[in-house]
């Protein structure tokens, strides 16, 4: 009886924590301009130093994808845990996945072309 009661209560304990910390729609964001943003600027092979490559990923973070990420992106929260989506026309393409505080993103060749391509078709 004493497992059965243990069992109930650390499930209720994981499902509270999950609960707590599924990411919002800010976070999904957040980690998407910041993963394009790395993608985008390791792509480019450059390297000026830590200010000038943080002043490189904000302009590039604000760009067209940027812009489509902010507009674009529909986060589903399912309680336990969210998932990310951008639209483009009828259609929903998977981005991110959220769960314990953590955003987990697809591939950034995706996540751009995804994102210019809602941004063209709005």
């Amino acid at each position: 009886m004493k497992k059965i009661i243990i069992s109930i209560i650390a499930l209720a304990a994981l499902a509270a924590a999950l609960v707590i910390t599924c990411p919002d729609r800010a976070k999904h964001v957040e980690v998407l301009k910041s993963e394009f943003n790395d993608y985008k600027y390791n792509s480019m092979g450059l390297d000026f130093g830590e200010g000038t490559q943080q002043l490189m990923m904000s302009v590039l973070g604000n760009g067209v994808v940027g812009v489509g990420i902010e507009l674009n992106l529909e986060v589903k929260n399912n309680l336990l845990f969210s998932t990310g989506y951008i639209r483009i026309r009828e259609d929903k393409v998977k981005v991110s996945f959220g769960i314990l505080g953590k955003v987990f993103t697809a591939e950034p060749r995706k996540v751009e072309r995804a994102a210019e391509l809602s941004i063209q078709n709005s």
